[in-house]
């Protein structure tokens, strides 16, 4: 008997390949935990979860597929007490960036030799920031197609230093950690066009003084760039201006490295 995990989870089993000890946070229906261990992916698994709710469901499928003897079931908040456990591989997925920040930043296990799995939902860009200035390197970044939906699986684990990103680095990833290039570079076109959207709006506002102003607390906007206070909104859209046409520059970088690309422009 085996699972069928959704594009998501999927790229995240993926990622992880194998592991003795998977931990992983706000497991909801457990079907990650047990997948892996249904493929021999994992020795042994911990599936944690905030509310008891999903737990329990949890526990039904672990019985269903037979591997309830191989998955602990913890009630906690974020990683808290999960460390017995001794896991090498942890999964924190399907909540925001700045949420799992905080989970990595209350939990000192993390910072040794463990691999960490990162599926922020929104504020990919605030992890990625809170990543590279508290000591851990990102490996490598995976992405996952849902529909017109493309999500974000950070693979990173601790290293004791900090890197220096650009503002769209810190949108969609560095392009040379991408295992990618055809997802990445739609990726990051993407990201560009909203930005553009934004631009664009609040180039109106410039031109009209009675216009309200931008809300700058946009969650496409990265951290550095809604937080930093200007006099001048025309800042703002230089700001705005340079990291698209990076976004753009990465773009077109990535669909001239795509062996499929250059495939069909050949044919």
């Amino acid at each position: 008997m085996n699972i069928t995990l959704d594009s998501r989870l999927g790229c995240i089993a993926e990622a992880i390949g194998n592991a003795c000890i998977v931990a992983d946070i706000g497991t909801d229906h457990g079907l990650l935990p047990i997948a892996l261990l249904l493929r021999g992916q994992a020795e042994r698994a911990v599936a944690c979860d905030i509310r008891q709710g999903p737990l329990d469901s949890a526990r039904r499928n672990a019985e269903r597929y037979g591997v309830s003897d191989k998955v602990e079931l913890v009630l906690t908040d974020g990683f808290h007490g999960v460390e017995v456990y001794s896991p090498d591989a942890v999964v924190i997925s399907g909540m925001g960036g700045e949420l799992i920040a905080r989970i990595i930043s209350e939990a000192p296990y993390l910072r040794g030799d463990v691999r960490l799995f990162l599926q922020p939902m929104t504020r990919a860009e605030s992890l990625r920031r809170y990543l590279a200035q508290n000591g851990f390197s990102i490996a490598a970044e995976h992405l996952a197609r849902d529909g017109k939906r493309l999500y974000s699986v950070i693979e990173a684990g601790y290293a004791g230093k900090t890197a220096e990103y650009t503002e769209a680095q810190l949108l969609v990833g560095m392009p040379e950690h991408h295992t990618d290039m055809s997802l990445f570079a739609d990726h990051a076109a993407m990201a560009a066009e909203r930005l553009e959207r934004r631009r664009d709006g609040l180039a109106r506002s410039v031109m009209q003084s009675d216009a309200p102003d931008v809300d700058m607390d946009d969650a496409e906007l990265s951290h550095s760039v809604r937080c930093r206070t200007y006099t001048d909104k025309t800042d703002i859209l230089t700001q705005l201006s340079d990291t698209i046409s990076e976004l753009r520059a990465m773009t077109a970088a990535a669909r001239c490295d795509d062996p499929a690309d250059t495939e069909h422009k050949k044919g």
